[in-house]
């Protein structure tokens, strides 16, 4: 009896045995093996557990079961450095070079640029016509756009740096007007530190209004 116990224990231990080496085995093949035969952007939104990011990317067709995916999120602490964006996954990559883009906030960006000569109105168009941006300039009027911005202009007419400026994915329209504000707040600061003293103007705007009379 004691004898067929053993024998017992003796095969289910190489049962098992064999079956952990072959999860191992499949397990270390996973994480060579790339996640998209081709490029593919997946997107982490705020408050997306691991699970429901799994569950994300197996629907872009990412490779892989999901037990090997729950045992890649226990081994890599993936809840320490999931990031909120958009990533673009190279095809070929691996979950580990996955895990050290997302990892490094290698997020996704997008251009927007303000074409010099642009008048307010067809700025405002364009940022309207960018699909990819949220869309908040049709809820505020102009006042309400220069609250925004500090400013005590009586209008947003020449307000904006033209530039091409980034972007990422959530960003709205306001955030990217925000950004061209402050970008000219700065090229006209250092405009007016260096401009000569028998110069007659009294603010920095003057010398841009001047500035661009002469273009």
């Amino acid at each position: 009896m004691i004898k067929k116990l053993f024998l017992a224990m003796v095969f289910f231990t190489v049962v098992a045995t064999v079956i952990g080496i072959s999860y191992y085995r499949q397990y270390q093949s996973f994480l060579k093996t790339s996640v998209f035969v081709s490029n593919t952007v997946i997107e982490i939104k705020k408050g997306q557990s691991f699970r429901e990011f799994t569950k994300r990317v197996k629907n872009k067709g990412a490779n892989g079961e999901d037990w090997q995916w729950r045992l890649f999120a226990h081994m890599q602490k993936v809840g320490q450095w999931l990031r909120v964006g958009e990533f673009s996954i190279d095809a070929g990559e691996t979950p580990l070079q996955m895990m050290k883009k997302i990892k490094a906030n290698q997020v996704l960006t997008y251009n927007f640029t303000i074409v010099e000569g642009l008048n307010w109105r067809e700025l405002k168009d364009r940022l309207m016509a960018d699909n990819r941006l949220l869309h908040t300039l049709s809820d505020i009027n102009d006042t309400q756009l220069l609250q925004q911005l500090n400013s005590d202009k009586e209008t947003p007419e020449g307000l904006f740096l033209p530039e091409t400026y980034q972007y990422v994915n959530g960003d709205s329209d306001l955030d990217v007007l925000k950004r061209a504000h402050e970008a000219l707040q700065q090229v006209l600061q250092k405009q007016w530190q260096q401009k000569k003293d028998n110069l007659p103007y009294r603010n920095p705007y003057q010398l841009l209004i001047m500035a661009s009379i002469v273009e």
